[in-house]
């Protein structure tokens, strides 16, 4: 059965969720924000209240608000580049910096992204917003999911501790292999084509 998306957005920041999937297999769920009850009735709408597991893109507070209520609820797993996990298992309760605002624990059990047991998926290593940043390449939908490595027309930020803006120059090099004709679905604000990045986007253009 064809998988489809579904964007909730939600949270103070305004962060994309992403539901990928169909009623019958179940769906992932990739960055789930703050606004808990809004995604979990999306899922049991939508995908028959099955998750296949949750996807990580990076460890910021506003892309993993909601991991602990939804493993509760579904049962499922949790994926994230084992170079964000000092973001969200409280190592950083101690740190006197900037990051700790954008620190919650998650109490969930996780593993590494690079073993998402699906050969559908491509994750791609892109740090520069944060060390362990990831953007996942849903192959057969011909969509990848950003976080915030890359928006339409702009970058994430990498003045945060943690962040660097020579990590992700390089990062921004991973999109020149890909397909022209990806439906590019970022952290924040609305979606876009790799195409119109590579024309249109300046930080992409200076590669």
């Amino acid at each position: 059965m064809k998988n489809e998306v579904l964007r909730v957005r939600n949270g103070n920041m305004s962060t994309n969720t992403y539901l990928i999937g169909n009623e019958i297999d179940g769906c992932y769920v990739i960055d789930p924000s703050d606004n808990y009850s809004l995604i979990k009735n999306k899922i049991n709408d939508k995908y028959g209240n099955k998750v296949k597991a949750i996807l990580l893109t990076h460890g910021h507070l506003d892309h993993i608000g909601s991991v602990d209520r939804l493993v509760n609820d579904y049962n499922c797993e949790v994926y994230i580049n084992d170079l964000d996990k000092y973001l969200i298992d409280g190592s950083l309760r101690s740190y006197p910096n900037m990051l700790q605002e954008f620190n919650i624990i998650i109490n969930s059990s996780t593993k590494d992204a690079y073993f998402i047991p699906d050969k559908n998926i491509t994750v791609l290593e892109t740090p520069g917003h944060t060390p362990g940043s990831v953007c996942y390449l849903f192959n057969e939908e011909n969509v990848i999911f950003t976080g915030d490595t890359l928006f339409a027309g702009g970058v994430g930020r990498c003045d945060l501790p943690g962040g660097s803006a020579v990590e992700l120059r390089k990062s921004l090099r991973v999109f020149f292999d890909l397909n022209d004709n990806l439906r590019v679905l970022p952290g924040h604000e609305g979606e876009s084509t790799l195409k119109n990045e590579k024309l249109y986007n300046y930080y992409l253009k200076r590669i």
